[in-house]
């Protein structure tokens, strides 16, 4: 069977290993500690080391024994998670997060890419759950009918009309014609980009760089100066051990299977089965460490 995925547009998604995408999960052990006021011990650490990689074996297993509820439970857990991040960076930075528009930023990515690129969608689906599938693998016709594609363009504008009239009657008009803006961005985007490069380009570079802000914020020095604000050397240096550990892990998956089929499905496949197994661990964090940080009232990154 020819490979339906383009290396092009997977490269650009795999290049998240460095660019932002894995590192910003990687220094979850720090924003666990430093955003709760918890002091790090190496006691304290290994029993956070061991419940974290608990849950994502966990989840390994259930993607290798439910590949297609799996892959779809990813699309759901992923739009939760960046919107949830998106609320929490807007209530770090101004103090006024905007549910509405926090749906939009994590419903957008997952959504908006079906309506004229369900062929690729499903490709990458198929893809991450061939490898584990016994029998027939789920071809999830579901989001090839036109109608997924016209109740998602509805539902998408329903709410951007609803969150234009709240930003026309409430909060700062620079706030409001800003958030407008970028919204109409990511429609046009999601919507006519090639699915990877649209959804590689805001884990990359919106979703993973507005965690780091507000994660290095909570963890403080070395990482992060009220003056200058990130460091990034310092970030890439207490994220590079869980990232090398995430990328040897996905080198195992790759390699599991003999002879090993490196296509780019295969690739793309294995590297959704690590995120959807590293998100579930790094989304209870984020919950929990960021609102107890949030709650104290800090804002400003």
């Amino acid at each position: 069977m020819d490979d339906p995925l383009h290396w092009i547009p997977v490269f650009f998604f795999l290049s998240s290993f460095v660019f932002f995408g894995l590192p910003h999960g990687a220094v979850d052990h720090w924003l666990y500690f430093r955003g709760r006021g918890i002091p790090l011990t190496p006691k304290s650490l290994s029993l956070f080391c061991a419940v974290y990689f608990g849950i994502f074996v966990l989840f390994v297993f259930l993607w290798v024994l439910f590949p297609a509820p799996s892959a779809i439970g990813f699309l759901i857990l992923t739009a939760y998670h960046w919107g949830e991040g998106e609320y929490q960076y807007e209530k770090i930075q101004n103090g006024n997060p905007d549910t509405l528009l926090a749906v939009l930023r994590g419903l957008m990515p997952m959504a908006l890419p079906l309506v004229f690129h369900s062929e690729t969608y499903r490709a990458v689906l198929a893809g991450a759950v061939r490898k584990y599938s016994y029998g027939d693998v789920p071809e999830f016709s579901f989001f090839a009918y036109p109608q997924t594609g016209i109740s998602v363009v509805a539902i998408v504008s329903i709410l951007l009309l609803l969150h234009l009239f709240r930003t026309k009657t409430k909060g700062s008009k620079a706030e409001g014609k800003r958030a407008i803006a970028v919204n109409l961005l990511f429609f046009c985007g999601f919507l006519f980009l090639p699915p990877l490069v649209s959804v590689g380009l805001y884990f990359m570079f919106w979703h993973s760089i507005r965690h780091i802000r507000v994660a290095c914020k909570a963890i403080a020095s070395p990482v992060y100066d009220e003056t200058s604000g990130v460091s990034w050397l310092h970030f890439y240096w207490i994220a590079a051990p869980f990232t090398l550990l995430s990328i040897l892990f996905l080198t195992i998956l790759l390699y599991s299977q003999n002879p090993p089929t490196l296509s780019a499905q295969v690739i793309l496949g294995d590297y959704l089965l690590l995120l959807w197994a590293l998100t579930w661990p790094h989304c209870i964090v984020c919950h929990i460490s960021l609102n107890t940080f949030l709650d104290v009232g800090k804002k400003g990154v």
